[in-house]
């Protein structure tokens, strides 16, 4: 009978049992689809087999599904500072567990207003806040690889002689063909409502380009829809980008896939209705979520509606009961949720070392706090931590192919 102990050593087991070789398409889809995007970075030296394959679109995206099935490894937060001086905007990330940040990189910003960026598997979409001038800069990047794409400038304009308009950039994944796109809506001629045009371009991260589209538009553009602030905070769920349409109480949705509009009514029953006259949306689990904030200086509480079945659209509501007055933590507000399934606050609590992070958990009813390192010259009154997001790591590469 043979034992471990004659196999003196692996030359001795290859000659009695023979070398064991391992297929590729193991190696490739059971293997490196597991492992973590910072080694498979590492990989791409070994060969330029696995370079291709690393950098091959159908394994980023099986890639990415398993970290988000597994949730083993692989998530992070992107946090962003604005330095009110400057006027640069500085983008980190660090572990979700809190500690030191990395530098990823900083952009300049023209705009009076910080940009604001928008998660989507993977990937950001840093875009410029409140009314912009047209084809100003838009990004989006990958703070697992450190990448950074500028998105091109959009198409002509066609129907206003105005330098400035009402535009809104919204990320979004189309997975009937495994495509990120980003939504551009417009509208112009401001000055005057009665001229006012709406318009709308989808941009291809696959293609690089932009495509003109003429949908039905559920808003009324010579209205107050379109320049309520809160309609340009998109939320990407179930296939669709939605908005908020906040004079009408319902939800607008564009379905990537048939690229048409949908709308959505808010929550209702028998003795309770959606009150609040600034709500606002995040997703929470892949689940559609609006927050309600009217009445928390009153009360100390936040309402959460979450669409737990999109189909019949039925809704649950959930209350945040905060653990000392709101005011005293600085304000902060529900920004989204990270893989654990938390809901993770803004950033507004600032230590001797950095920023201080709630994430409340809907199970056990419960807040914890996280702290974040920053640089110690990030610490003065010029830098202001705007918003931190939790992502889950993605190999997506953004360079063009040669």
């Amino acid at each position: 009978m043979e034992t471990l102990e004659d196999c003196n050593n692996l030359e001795t087991a290859k000659k009695k049992k023979g070398t064991v070789t391992i297929p590729n398409e193991i190696i490739f889809f059971e293997i490196l689809t597991r492992i973590p995007v910072k080694s498979l970075l590492q990989f791409r030296s070994v060969s330029k087999l696995w370079t291709s394959l690393i950098r091959n679109p159908s394994f980023a995206n099986l890639h990415l599904t398993r970290s988000i099935t597994d949730r083993l490894h692989g998530f992070g937060l992107f946090i962003s500072a604005y330095n009110k001086h400057s006027s640069e905007q500085h983008f980190l990330s660090a572990s979700h567990r809190g500690g030191t940040t990395a530098h990823l990189f900083t952009l300049s910003n023209s705009n009076s207003d910080p940009p604001v960026s928008s998660h989507l598997r993977g990937l950001f979409l840093i875009h410029p806040s409140g009314f912009t001038r047209l084809n100003t800069s838009v990004f989006i990047c990958n703070p697992a690889t450190r990448e950074i794409a500028r998105i091109p400038a959009t198409g002509p304009i066609v129907c206003s002689p105005y330098p400035q308009a009402h535009v809104c950039y919204n990320l979004g994944f189309d997975f009937s063909t495994n495509e990120y796109k980003v939504v551009n809506i417009r509208v112009l001629n401001l000055i005057r409502p009665s001229e006012r045009k709406a318009e709308c371009e989808i941009f291809s991260l696959g293609t690089r380009s932009w495509r003109k589209i003429d949908p039905v538009f559920p808003f009324n553009v010579k209205g107050e829809d379109w320049l309520c602030e809160w309609f340009k905070g998109s939320v990407f769920v179930n296939g669709g980008i939605h908005w908020m349409l906040w004079s009408k109480k319902v939800i607008a949705a564009f379905d990537l896939r048939d690229e048409n509009f949908r709308m959505i009514p808010l929550p209702r029953a028998t003795t309770i209705t959606v009150r609040s006259k600034t709500p606002y949306m995040i997703e929470i689990n892949g689940l559609l979520a609006l927050i309600c904030h009217e009445h928390v200086l009153e009360r100390n509480t936040m309402e959460i509606w979450i669409l737990k079945d999109y189909q019949n659209q039925a809704w649950i509501e959930e209350r945040i009961t905060f653990p000392c007055p709101w005011v005293e933590l600085e304000s902060p507000y529900p920004s989204g949720a990270i893989h654990t399934g938390e809901i993770l606050f803004t950033p507004q609590r600032t230590s001797r070392d950095g920023v201080c992070i709630p994430l409340y958990d809907m199970n056990t009813r419960s807040f914890r706090i996280i702290e974040i390192s920053l640089f110690p010259e990030w610490l003065c009154r010029d830098y202001v931590v705007i918003c931190a997001s939790g992502y889950t790591e993605s190999i997506l590469s953004l360079r063009r192919k040669n």
